[in-house]
């Protein structure tokens, strides 16, 4: 199964939100502007497929899909360089 209320310090609030945020798109509307902000340097696969699902901009799932599944080898090195140039 897919354990998705797991973050650390379970918060009901959390969960209640985020069960709306799904049943939002589930039913067709707009997801929040909100929802498309992003740490700066966040490369995170979870940021970007969470990103995909429930407010899909131009870059198709699957694009978004394989770009993160280089490993985390290389995206660990694009991090390192970004936050060195910042």
């Amino acid at each position: 199964g897919v354990d998705l209320l797991s973050p650390p310090g379970f918060s009901p609030v959390l969960a209640h939100g985020f069960a709306e945020l799904i049943k939002n798109h589930l039913m067709g509307r707009r997801a929040s502007s909100q929802l498309l902000h992003r740490c700066k340097f966040c490369f995170s696969s979870r940021c970007l497929l969470r990103e995909a699902m429930l407010a899909p901009k131009e870059i198709p799932f699957n694009e978004i899909f394989l770009k993160n599944t280089l490993g985390n080898g290389e995206l660990i090195q694009q991090q390192k360089r970004l936050q060195i140039s910042a």
